[in-house]
């Protein structure tokens, strides 16, 4: 009984922890969607990094997890989101599923969420939180940079790691109209806001990032 009440009570101080967040690192950054707000206040943060992380994981910054792969700063995950205009019903591509927790943000927000990892661990980490907050993701363990063409077209597709320039040929897998969201370059990346018409013309520059770069090759 008494680890029972711990926990909870550590979970009402997490959950006031993502209230504070959300108005001094989202709203004070000017975030306003009430909806984005809100699915950030209700995804469990902690529950998608080590749990040795756990006291860290509302600090406002990226946290390194595993295998020299990080979970981005707070804001910046949020942005992204506002950036690829999630409303609800959007088949959504993610290259990058990290530790899950951008999946399950997008998902909250009505997205349908397709999400590639090429990093074996990560990806078997992610399965536990994902399979809790966001069931309907759907996953694969595999190289992001060919996207997932099985379940093309898609109405976003958002890089949640940095490639030097737009893998050849990811705009094929996106609806016409639709968007895609990417932090671009190498070791300072600019994130970028794409929108397919009869090709890919950028219609947004959020600023400088900087994210881990998009791995290529065999699954690790």
């Amino acid at each position: 009984m008494f680890h029972k009440l711990l926990a909870e009570k550590q979970e009402h101080y997490f959950a006031f922890l993502r209230r504070h967040m959300a108005r001094e690192q989202l709203e004070a950054r000017g975030i306003t969607d009430k909806r984005l707000l809100d699915a950030f206040v209700a995804l469990p943060r902690h529950r998608f990094v080590p749990v040795e992380l756990w006291t860290r994981c509302h600090d406002d910054c990226p946290l390194p997890v595993l295998d020299g792969q990080t979970i981005s700063q707070p804001y910046i995950a949020v942005l992204m989101a506002r950036l690829a205009a999630i409303k609800g019903g959007e088949k959504v591509l993610e290259i990058g599923t990290g530790t899950g927790y951008n999946a399950a943000l997008l998902a909250a927000l009505g997205a349908e969420v397709h999400t590639v990892e090429i990093n074996k661990h990560l990806y078997n980490f992610g399965a536990k939180p994902l399979a809790q907050y966001a069931p309907g993701v759907k996953r694969l363990l595999g190289d992001g940079a060919g996207g997932w063409p099985e379940h093309a077209p898609y109405d976003r597709i958002i890089f949640t790691c940095a490639p030097e320039t737009l893998p050849e040929g990811i705009e094929r897998q996106l609806k016409p109209g639709g968007l895609l969201v990417a932090p671009l370059g190498k070791d300072r990346q600019r994130l970028k806001v794409f929108r397919l018409d009869k090709g890919l013309t950028e219609t947004e520059d959020a600023g400088e990032v900087v994210f881990v770069p998009l791995l290529k090759g065999e699954k690790e």
